[in-house]
């Protein structure tokens, strides 16, 4: 392929898992899908597959079903069977937890045929997971033995999030599909559901649309880019600061953990500067102080190097304090 030559393709979900491995890169942030997105993702799967399976002439021939399109993902090929992700590691993830928790269902019916089918989507040889993120891989495991996850401090975002919302797919499916349509809803999911592949020619013109995409609008927050930001820049250090990035957001507590999250605003965050990274200031952008909620401290803050308008602030004290609200916005106007 040419330099930064795109290209397109689309996959059925049997196609997108067979036989190839999908990494993320550090930038990528964690997995951060709430509640209201799978289930709107699960529900519209569930309604569109419900329209063919009351149509008797698409039941005869499921072959001739509608395509269900589930949007489109950015890639490159790091080899032959190996493909990293740039942007769909949200829904991506999500699949795999609907297909963990469909393969237990179809399993209790004794379905191995459907099982096999499955089984080819979550792994790539019947060992390892197909979406091959590191730090998934605990809860994983658990969900394809069968075992309870229990959380500990130092999970991160990604581990916490990822047990729920495997819980959540479990009830919604139990809640929304009858046992007797999971066969068919097996074959429709694998052979129906279709994504539009982007390959990017390589992993610069990767991180180029990334922060391209995702640079505008609310879908990722200002702490999603700063670490596409430092990872983009960090050299050959990748592993090493990936691993201090995680361990740092694992020990955020609870009421921290929402600045992770994307938030429709037009306010942008900020952090204190004695707990930001040291970065560059543009020519335009002062550095504010205010004080913050409690009324008891005030503090210096640090923009991040793409920052809206106004920002979300929090002094020390009320950031250790379950439920506290600490807004103030910056003095100076940029």
């Amino acid at each position: 392929m040419g330099v930064d030559e795109i290209k397109s393709q689309g996959f059925s979900l049997k196609e997108l898992f067979r036989d190839v491995a999908y990494q993320v890169d550090y930038y990528q942030r964690d997995y951060t899908w709430g509640e209201e997105e799978v289930r709107t993702l699960l529900r519209d799967l569930c309604t569109s597959f419900s329209h063919w399976s009351n149509d008797p002439a698409l039941i005869r021939r499921p072959g001739n079903a509608p395509q269900y399109f589930l949007g489109p993902f950015v890639y490159y090929e790091q080899s032959k069977n190996r493909r990293c992700l740039v942007d769909g590691q949200q829904r991506f993830v999500t699949l795999h937890l609907l297909f963990l928790q469909l393969r237990a269902r179809v399993r209790d019916h004794g379905d191995a045929r459907r099982v096999d089918r499955l089984n080819r989507a979550i792994t790539t040889d019947g060992a390892h997971f197909s979406i091959g993120i590191s730090d998934h891989e605990p809860v994983l495991r658990a969900i394809d033995e069968g075992r309870v996850y229990e959380t500990g401090l130092g999970d991160s975002l990604s581990r916490r999030n990822l047990w729920v919302r495997s819980q959540q797919i479990e009830a919604q499916l139990a809640e929304e599909l009858d046992a007797d349509k999971l066969d068919r809803f097996t074959d429709w999911l694998l052979d129906r559901v279709v994504l539009v592949g982007i390959r990017a020619a390589n992993q610069d013109h990767g991180y180029r649309m990334f922060e391209t995409m995702n640079d505008r609008g609310a879908r990722l927050t200002a702490v999603d880019l700063l670490k596409s930001h430092l990872l983009a820049n960090v050299g050959t250090g990748e592993d090493q600061m990936n691993t201090r990035w995680q361990r740092c957001c694992g020990s955020w507590p609870p009421t921290v953990e929402t600045l992770a999250r994307p938030h429709v605003s037009s306010r942008r965050r900020c952090w204190p500067a004695t707990r930001a990274p040291t970065m560059p200031r543009t020519a335009s952008r002062s550095t504010p102080t205010s004080t913050c909620g409690c009324g008891r401290t005030q503090s210096t803050w640090g923009w991040f190097p793409i920052a809206p308008r106004t920002s979300w602030t929090s002094c020390r004290a009320c950031w250790r304090r379950p439920g506290s609200s600490c807004l103030s916005s910056p003095r100076a106007a940029h």
